[in-house]
């Protein structure tokens, strides 16, 4: 693989990018862009990176990037991933892949007409506690999965109140729950139909256009149901809690560890197996872009696609719109 350019935009998230690509020796160029010229000292820094613009535009049409990573606000994400496409560049683009299903599908479009490569930042599948389970579901140790739970906690009242999240994220579920949502669909498949209720905790209504705390309820179309809540304002340390009912038995994401219980109490007390949560040295952020490389170099598709990008936003349209109408909602077909 000849040596490459990454170009990163956003100085937040972007940063940690940075950081996973510095000692990559595919990787013979790092820019880095922000409009915030004070966030851009600050993210260069953070992430050992020399060179800057605040112009994305210019940066995405440099023929000395091959690679752009998109950790931008959300609202930018469906824009700046199409222009790095149809600059013949490969793209990371940060979760969520877009707002709205109409804009994932534009992206989709994008993908195809260029025969480039989209990874979506949905990390939570590179974590080995839940590699594990994807295989404890594909090897049929816990049977048939019937049923599910999960909740994407996190205490980000600041970010939401002092920032883009509170004036353009128009769902907390698309915002932050989609990296669950996409954890269930890896695990369980394609969703059918999906029902929302939210309401404001930590948060006041004039304080952001979406409620902090989104509660939905979906039935996958192998006949699975699972809950699946997104609450961004808690008083508490962040958490994803998955449960995974099976046929046969329980996985558990617990801390520090993932849990495995099989067994029914009237045959003694379930067997306990536990499954460590490191998530590899170069941190949970630069999961992704680096995992790109690697596509590029084998010419596979990355672990979360455009499609799979895609379906996930479809799930999250479905949920805001119950979230609105106070209806049942059909997920759309992707």
């Amino acid at each position: 693989m000849d040596p490459i350019g990454v170009g990163i935009i956003g100085a937040g998230v972007g940063s940690r990018h940075g950081r996973g690509l510095r000692e990559d020796p595919r990787v013979a160029r790092l820019v880095l862009c922000d409009t915030d010229e004070e966030k851009l000292v600050q993210g260069a820094a953070d992430g050992g990176i020399e060179e800057t613009t605040t112009d994305w535009e210019s940066l995405v049409a440099r023929d000395d990037l091959h690679v752009i990573s998109v950790a931008s606000p959300d609202h930018l994400h469906p824009e700046m991933s199409i222009a790095a496409l149809r600059a013949g560049k490969h793209v990371l683009c940060e979760k969520p892949m877009a707002p709205t299903l109409p804009e994932a599908r534009e992206m989709m479009s994008a993908v195809e007409e260029t025969g480039l490569k989209l990874a979506v930042n949905n990390v939570l599948r590179f974590y080995p506690r839940f590699v594990r389970a994807k295989e404890l579901v594909s090897d049929g140790t816990l049977g048939e999965i019937y049923a599910a739970e999960g909740d994407y906690l996190h205490n980000t009242l600041d970010l939401i109140r002092g920032g883009w999240r509170g004036t353009h994220r128009d769902s907390v579920m698309t915002g932050g729950g989609v990296h669950l949502l996409d954890l269930l669909l890896w695990l369980i498949g394609d969703v059918e139909e999906a029902f929302c209720y939210s309401t404001w905790g930590g948060l006041a209504q004039q304080e952001a256009k979406s409620p902090d705390c989104m509660v939905s309820v979906l039935r996958f179309k192998n006949g699975c149901v699972a809950k699946a809540m997104t609450n961004m304002a808690v008083q508490r340390p962040a958490l994803h809690n998955l449960i995974l009912y099976g046929t046969k038995g329980v996985f558990i994401n617990d801390k520090p560890d993932g849990l495995l219980y099989r067994g029914h109490k009237s045959a003694g007390e379930p067997v306990k197996e536990a499954y460590a949560a490191k998530t590899g040295v170069m941190g949970k952020k630069a999961v992704g872009i680096v995992h790109l490389l690697d596509c590029i170099e084998r010419d596979e598709e990355p672990l979360v696609n455009v499609k799979q990008g895609a379906r996930v936003i479809a799930v999250c349209d479905a949920i805001n719109e119950s979230a609105r109408s106070g209806k049942p909602v059909v997920v759309e077909s992707i």
